[in-house]
């Protein structure tokens, strides 16, 4: 199972107005947006931003999920 962070970005349904830090569109309440928590950021949920950031880290995920399989950890 993969593991998660605190700080791993993730789909979050907006709150509060905010704008996209991609394309600078206004994203409203009730909207879907990416979220990075580190820099308390958002991605709207268009193919170009939110949508390409999503897919840009599950790939990043599914690679260091498949070089840590390479090296067992044995203690």
């Amino acid at each position: 199972m993969p593991r998660s962070f605190p700080s791993d970005p993730r789909w979050i349904t907006v709150k509060y107005r905010g704008k996209c830090g991609c394309c600078t569109r206004p994203i409203q309440p009730g909207e879907r947006a990416w979220y990075w928590p580190a820099s308390h950021s958002l991605d709207c949920d268009n193919g170009q931003c939110g949508r390409k950031s999503a897919r840009d880290f599950a790939a990043s995920v599914q690679d260091e999920n498949y070089f840590r399989s390479q090296f067992p950890v044995s203690y």
